[in-house]
């Protein structure tokens, strides 16, 4: 067993310890209808084929977190790529199979019913995502905050949120997670548990699936203190300084 270590997670390790093959099952077969509707079932029906992506995908339907099976991350880079060989596959060795079916009225229904498919899960697009993600008032007070504190604590280890960190830039710091229990214990760095922790829950949150029950697990935790002096950012300090 081989132990990655990057140099730029600090030499921390990491690792996908929430394996919950049965948690959110309406989910993760929601999940493969989303995977399968675009390509017909193809994989599915001619499931001997089909089967080249079936690890790939048996992967992310043995996580427990949400994203793995969302089809909105990079996650299915491989399961994507294997199954679109294996309808390749199919449509080269079953075209006699699948040009008699094309010549049967029944297939018109069937095809009406996956063009309205497709349709329904196409994503948004480009400007409309653009749009969402303008920055509002919230957030640019939510920057000026986030470089103020930048700013007095130029050396201090730090546990941020995913969204937090691109906006400071230093080598003491780590990103914030949350465990399968729904606790936010405070990570370390060099073996020494971070000085400072950054949350904002009005942004996006990497990691954390209930940033709510993270906050208040650390409100409760005897570890840290919460500084009062931010508004828009949430702040906790080790209790020790």
């Amino acid at each position: 067993m081989f132990h990655i270590m990057p140099y730029f997670r600090d030499y921390q390790a990491f690792g996908n310890t929430q394996i919950a093959p049965f948690q959110d099952l309406a989910g993760k077969a929601y999940y493969l209808i989303k995977l399968l509707l675009p390509l017909g079932f193809l994989p599915l029906v001619f499931w001997r084929y089909g089967i080249l992506a079936l690890p790939a995908i048996g992967v992310n339907l043995l996580s427990g977190r949400p994203g793995m099976y969302s089809t909105g991350f990079h996650y299915d880079d491989i399961s994507s790529t294997l199954l679109l060989m294996s309808c390749a596959l199919i449509l080269v060795e079953k075209r006699i199979i699948i040009a008699d079916w094309l010549g049967r009225k029944w297939l018109k229904g069937v095809f009406i019913l996956w063009i309205v498919g497709v349709l329904v899960q196409l994503p948004a697009s480009p400007s409309r995502k653009l749009m969402d993600a303008l920055p509002n008032s919230s957030h640019l007070d939510l920057l000026e905050e986030i470089w103020y504190f930048d700013n007095n604590h130029p050396n201090d280890s730090l546990a941020v949120q995913s969204t937090i960190g691109p906006h400071i830039h230093r080598h003491n710091i780590t990103i914030m997670t949350q465990q399968p229990t729904g606790e936010c214990s405070p990570p370390k760095i060099n073996g020494s548990i971070v000085k400072y922790i950054l949350l904002s829950p009005d942004v996006g949150h990497y990691l954390i699936n209930d940033i709510e029950n993270c906050i208040k697990h650390l409100e409760d935790s005897s570890l840290y203190n919460r500084l009062n002096e931010f508004k828009h950012l949430i702040v906790y300090g080790h209790s020790t300084h």
